[in-house]
């Protein structure tokens, strides 16, 4: 597990430092680390059948302390990037893959 967080952790770096950030949330290049969390396993639902749950790794929070807003997610099956968002009943959807971690930073 912890090659797992290693190799997210590798990812989101190299793309930070390659990559121009382009946010309409107000996150940038120099602010982006307080937004990144210690990437960990969460279940996210289907937005259109609840029943269909993804594992996915959380590794950004736009809202942490209210647990609100997107977050974006990690499938280390896909080896893709995906945006989320917390629900108003508390749980946690999952709206799509968008390939790389800027990328996905960048559809918010």
């Amino acid at each position: 597990m912890n090659r797992i967080k290693s190799h997210i952790g590798e990812l989101i770096a190299r793309e930070i430092r390659e990559c121009s950030i382009d946010n309409w949330h107000g996150i940038d290049k120099n602010n982006v680390e307080r937004y990144l969390v210690s990437p960990y396993l969460q279940t996210y639902l289907d937005p259109m059948n609840k029943n269909i749950k993804f594992e996915l790794w959380t590794v950004l929070e736009e809202l942490p302390e209210a647990k609100s807003g997107y977050t974006i997610v990690y499938d280390s099956e896909k080896n893709e990037f995906g945006l989320g968002v917390h629900g108003a009943d508390g749980m946690l959807t999952f709206l799509g893959y968008y390939g790389g971690f800027v990328e996905t930073l960048n559809g918010m």
